[in-house]
Order: C-alpha cells, then sequence, then structure tokens
C-alpha cells in the first residue's frame, strides 16, 4: 500500500515557519509597547511629584523664585519626555498592528494549504479504498468462478 504525500508539504513548511516568524515579531512589538507604557506610567508618577513639589513650594510662606523655576524646567522636561515616549508608543503601535496583518496573512496562507492537504489526503484514501474493494472483488469473483468450475 502506497503512502499519502502532500505535494506542497515543502511549501507548507515554509509558509508555517513565515508564520512563526511573524508571530514572534508580534510578540517583539507586544514586547516594545508594554515597556514604553511602563515608562509612561513612571514618567506620569514623576510628574505628579513635580507638581506636588511645586505646589508645596508655591505655597510656602517665602518660596524661592529659583526652587519654583527649577520645578517649572524640570516639569516641562518631563512633559516633553512625555510627549516622546507617546510619539513613540503611536509608532510601535501602528507597527505592531502591520505585523499582525501580516501574521493574519500568514495563518491564512498556513490554513488554506492545511486544508488542502485534508482534502488531498481525503481524496488519496478514497481512491485507495476502491482500488482495495476493486481488488476484493475481482478475488472474490475468481473465487467464484473456481468453485462453479469443480
Amino acid at each position: 500500500m502506497t503512502q499519502f504525500q502532500f505535494r506542497f508539504e515543502t511549501l507548507l513548511k515554509i509558509h508555517e515557519s513565515t508564520r512563526d516568524a511573524a508571530a514572534a515579531e508580534v510578540g517583539q512589538a507586544n514586547e516594545a509597547i508594554a515597556k514604553i507604557e511602563m515608562q509612561i506610567n513612571e514618567l506620569e508618577t514623576q510628574r505628579q511629584q513635580s507638581r506636588s513639589a511645586a505646589s508645596d513650594a508655591a505655597s510656602g510662606t517665602n518660596p524661592s523664585p529659583d526652587q519654583l523655576l527649577t520645578l517649572g524646567r524640570y516639569g516641562l522636561q518631563l512633559q516633553a519626555e512625555h510627549t516622546a515616549l507617546v510619539q513613540t508608543l503611536t509608532q510601535l503601535q501602528t507597527e505592531r498592528d502591520r505585523r499582525q496583518s501580516r501574521l493574519a496573512d500568514c495563518e491564512t496562507e498556513v490554513k488554506r494549504l492545511e486544508r488542502l492537504r485534508e482534502v488531498k489526503q481525503d481524496q488519496f484514501h478514497a481512491d485507495q479504498l476502491r482500488r482495495d474493494q476493486a481488488i476484493i472483488d475481482d478475488q472474490a469473483a475468481s473465487r467464484h468462478q473456481r468453485r462453479n468450475m469443480v
């Protein structure tokens, strides 16, 4: 009995490895986004502390102008860093979306080839059953003829 061989097995394996690589790229993008989001959260905490310190310094009995200017500059620096991180986050999310789209395309192609393999395998098994049945029918007919001759 012959074994089923899918003609496009190599192509399927190539598409599977491409899909796996695309999934890894999506994972890397998600990790980068998580890091940026963590940095943004830390920056938000620092900004809140800076505002609180500026508020405390301004509400004192004799606020120092140098201290208020320093806190103001620090707040502006934190705001600029926050803006840069948000822009980076937006770019990373766009890149992740592009990678997810590529992953979906790869997944579709793999599923298409897997479905083709299933269909071809079912056809192979049906053909094999027909051949086996034909052999069995021929053997039964031969036996029947031999018995009728005797």
